[in-house]
């Protein structure tokens, strides 16, 4: 929304004549007050829960991508292998991990499975 953005003064004037009828704090109650605070602690919260929502949604997809190439890689022992690269080389379980520590993850699981086709291509060549 725009009180999300900086205002004008004008816009500003224009926000809380909107709600309090007068276009500036200096000019209202008490209650008038709380309210305009009460308003701006909602537009401030709605915003943050939409950026949490937003960061869950990549974090769950970057999980998601973690599991799927995980399984691919290692089959059954693909949670205990994602689980031990997470406690020794960051220190925390996958689920606790923030979005830069996740694709820490997927670069060693891309380097990983780099190595497989890099091995896989070598042996082919050696018997063929």
């Amino acid at each position: 929304s725009a009180i999300q953005d900086r205002l004008s003064g004008a816009e500003y004037e224009n926000f809380l004549y909107d709600i309090t009828g007068s276009t500036s704090c200096r000019d209202m109650t008490d209650d008038q007050l709380s309210h305009v605070i009460s308003i701006l602690n909602g537009i401030r919260l709605d915003g943050e829960s939409e950026a949490r929502k937003k960061a869950w949604k990549a974090k769950r997809k970057l999980i998601s991508i973690i599991r799927s190439q995980a399984s691919r890689l290692f089959g059954k022992s693909a949670q205990v292998r994602v689980d031990g690269f997470c406690d020794k080389c960051i220190g925390k379980p996958l689920e606790r991990l923030d979005e830069t520590e996740l694709r820490k993850v997927i670069g060693w699981l891309r380097r990983l499975e780099k190595r497989e086709k890099a091995k896989r291509y070598t042996e082919g060549g050696q018997n063929g």
